[in-house]
């Protein structure tokens, strides 16, 4: 698990003289309980700031937009929250600075086979140091998933092409996730030329891909290429899924 940092400032005010900084770890969970049961985890939240946190742990639902925003609600107003399925304890408290809380949650598998999900989030809200009575509001969140053990997996390629625009080879996915939980998808590529000589080889950022959405992603390559004719090999692997897809595209440059 990783650590991560992150602040969303629901108003930003000129004039905060001080505010702590926070750290949670780990950020994501994914998670697979056996129907009927339940699963405990700990969020750690450290201040490395040099003002005490006063943090309320409150969840969240959330979504990605279509141009890969998140968008994140009241818990409760979506089908797949996590409101009702899960506790934390504790909500409020205190961290004062070098020190560090964990918040232990207990989580009960979802009962519908899908999976379900939530940000909670650590809230503090801080009196400016600008105008009397402004508040600034900073949050720092972990993202939950939660589904029954063997939960549907599903993915529909729709298409997959190399194209060339202004110098710019991209690779470009089109996909349905028509399973009952997120994927998390990633791209290791080799550039080759006609001949089967290796010009470049990478990988591509971590894509996620919700439960019952249409995903299309375009993947920077390599630039300026001459021309001639190009192979680019594919492996793609997904987060907890055994299978791979092994791809070999031909393409040109005019």
């Amino acid at each position: 698990m990783k650590r991560m940092m992150f602040f969303l400032i629901l108003l930003l005010i000129l004039g905060v003289s001080s505010m702590a900084a926070i750290l949670v770890e780990p950020s994501r969970f994914i998670l697979q309980i056996e129907p009927g049961k339940k699963e405990t985890g700990a969020i750690t939240i450290i201040n490395t700031g040099d003002t005490p946190a006063n943090l309320a742990a409150i969840l969240y639902d959330w979504d990605i937009s279509s141009d890969g925003k998140l968008n994140e609600t009241v818990a409760g107003t979506r089908t797949d929250t996590l409101n009702g399925l899960i506790k934390f304890n504790p909500r409020q408290f205190t961290i004062n600075p070098g020190q560090s809380q964990i918040v232990r949650f207990t989580i009960e598998a979802p009962k519908d086979n899908i999976e379900h999900k939530g940000i909670v989030f650590f809230e503090e809200t801080i009196a400016s140091g600008g105008e009397v009575g402004t508040l600034i509001t900073t949050k720092i969140g972990a993202t939950i998933y939660a589904a029954p053990k063997g939960v549907k997996l599903s993915l529909q390629f729709q298409d997959i092409t190399v194209t060339s625009k202004n110098d710019k080879v991209s690779l470009n996915i089109k996909a349905v996730n028509n399973g009952n939980a997120h994927l998390r998808m990633t791209v290791i590529y080799q550039l080759q030329n006609k001949a089967g000589k290796k010009l470049k080889d990478g990988s591509l950022s971590e894509q996620v891909l919700l439960c019952a959405k249409d995903a299309t992603f375009s993947l920077p390559i390599a630039n300026n290429l001459p021309s001639g004719d190009y192979r680019l090999i594919l492996d793609i692997a997904f987060y907890g899924v055994e299978s791979r897809l092994n791809r070999a595209i031909e393409f040109s440059i005019p």
